[in-house]
């Protein structure tokens, strides 16, 4: 095999420097020595070279985050109040990355997932409690109850203080 060759196939897997190298030079004595002992040694050659694929590619897979279960470990966080960015940032991911897998997942953006949480839980609160627009908009993390109601206006047609299971 030439030496071209394996450097590229250097290229292709991804192997250091530092290893290429040192393969090489026992590619080089296999090349240089008797038949019986190049047999013995390209025999050696392989088996590291096989390792060295072998452990690049599970540390390969160990540094990519399981992109099918992103979403679900998401949308947990986001249930439970986290922001988008605190998500992708505990999930090691890209914002880009989770938002890409979620939209694909779930059909809504990571942050249209969270909004859509926390109008729901409003909606709860607005049926379940006799808590203000302003309190409940406080527990939600708005930033004023007009803030809550411009968000739930916008998504469902009307102001809280007017939702139809809402407690007085």
């Amino acid at each position: 095999m030439a030496a071209g060759a394996l450097d590229a196939g250097a290229v292709q897997i991804g192997l250091r420097n530092v290893f290429w190298r040192r393969f090489r030079e026992l590619h080089g004595i296999c090349l240089s020595r008797p038949l019986g002992y190049r047999a013995v040694a390209a025999g050696l050659a392989m088996t590291l070279l096989s390792s060295a694929i072998a452990e690049n590619a599970a540390s390969a897979r160990a540094k990519k985050p399981d992109l099918p279960n992103l979403a679900r470990q998401a949308r947990k966080l986001l249930m439970e109040g986290r922001t988008v960015q605190f998500a992708a940032k505990t999930l090691g991911v890209s914002y880009l990355t989770l938002y890409r897998n979620f939209k694909q997942a779930t059909g809504l953006s990571p942050k249209e997932y969270a909004r859509e949480i926390r109008l729901a839980h409003a909606e709860d609160l607005l049926a379940c409690t006799d808590l203000s627009v302003k309190e409940i908009a406080g527990r939600l993390g708005y930033y004023s109850a007009s803030h809550l109601s411009l968000e739930f206006k916008m998504a469902r047609g009307i102001a809280p203080s007017l939702w139809p299971g809402r407690r007085h």
